[in-house]
Parts: C-alpha cells; structure tokens; sequence
C-alpha cells in the first residue's frame, strides 16, 4: 500500500530540484542553499510529524530552509479545530469555550 504524502513535506518537495524518491516518504533532491551539482540533500517526514532535512554537504537547517523562502511558521504543520465546546451559565451566556484540536501528525 502506497503511503500518502504529508502536505508539508510536499511543499518541500515542489520547491526542490532534482528530487528522487528513496522509498517510503524518503527523498534526495539538490540541497538549494549551496552550488549543489548532485543530490546532497536528504528529506523525510519524521516520527514527530515534522519535516527533516539533512545536507551531506553541511548546510544547516536554517540555511535550507531560508533558501526555500520558508518561514518559521510554514515548518509545522497547521492544526485544524476538531470540535469546539461552548460553556454558558445558568442565562445561556457564554462564559468561555475549550477547543479540541486534530492532531499535527497529518502534516497539513
């Protein structure tokens, strides 16, 4: 059974060149914070639902990242509310509410 990309990590993936699959949600692809003439980089979807991208040429995340245009915020996934709970008082005003929300896993 074939495993469904993550969205984040296929913003990744359109945003770098040369990119060749390794199995699984592995790939290699030019590292685009350096001249890169040979597949140097590789990205996966973690255990934590997260992005992870090594240069085996010594870029850091940071200097991957920023070459992509990414912001601190494009690198964790959105969490979408899953249900949202209304408590009121005995004038059904509402005093406050509790927000369940999905789990960042999916990689939205």
């Amino acid at each position: 059974m074939a495993t469904e990309t993550p969205p984040l990590l296929q913003r990744w993936l359109n945003k770098l060149e040369a990119v060749s699959h390794q199995g699984g949600l592995q790939y290699k692809a030019r590292c685009p914070a350096h001249d890169d003439d040979h597949a140097s980089l590789s990205v996966a979807w973690g255990e934590k639902g997260k992005v992870v991208a090594t240069c085996h040429a010594n870029c850091t995340f940071s200097e991957i990242t920023e070459a992509l245009g990414f912001t601190r915020d494009d690198l964790v996934p959105k969490r979408t509310v899953k249900a949202s709970y209304d408590y009121e008082d005995e004038d059904a005003v509402c005093q406050y509410q509790v927000t369940r929300l999905a789990a960042r896993s999916s990689g939205s």
